[in-house]
């Protein structure tokens, strides 16, 4: 139930045209044209933002197809006092279990077995001793997966206009 009359809307043309121009210019990429274009060459903030944009991509993507083989992690923590080696192996028996879980989230991480990781406190020598085994791997289509995305993310951001 209306009681007053609802007022018409005007048409605005050149909203519409500003509306059509935006939508033209979305759905068809224009590709730059070096030669008749007079722009300055690029400066080195311009080359850092490029730079990190596809190294961006690149380590968005290589996660995924990097596989990482945990052999052995053998921590011995030592300190010439016994107090300070109990508090650095609370800290490195955290570190490391952090850093574990982080690699599994985000990696494939495979072949973690519970005698491969060992941390001992060790109350009578002075210093500390690390033994680690780490093996990366990837797949030849990960690479060039990863590659061709950081190559086509340069070649947008590089040669084709938003």
């Amino acid at each position: 139930m209306q009681l007053y009359p609802t007022k018409e809307k005007k048409f605005n043309a050149k909203k519409y045209e500003k509306k059509l121009k935006k939508k033209e210019n979305k759905s068809n990429p224009v590709i730059r044209d070096n030669s008749q274009e007079d722009k300055p060459p690029a400066t080195i903030t311009d080359n850092i933002k490029l730079v990190t944009e596809i190294l961006s991509v690149f380590f968005k993507a290589l996660p995924r197809h990097l596989h990482v083989k945990l052999a052995k992690l053998h921590i011995k923590v030592a300190t010439g006092d016994a107090a300070q080696t109990a508090i650095l192996y609370g800290a490195v028996s955290g570190a490391v279990a952090c850093l574990v879980e982080l690699l599994d989230s985000i990696t494939n991480l495979s072949h973690l077995k519970t005698k491969s990781i060992s941390i001992v406190p060790d109350y009578l020598s002075d210093k500390s001793d690390v033994d680690v085994n780490i093996f990366l791997s990837i797949s030849s289509f990960g690479a060039i997966s990863t590659l061709g995305k950081s190559l086509w993310k340069f070649i947008m951001l590089k040669y084709i206009k938003k």
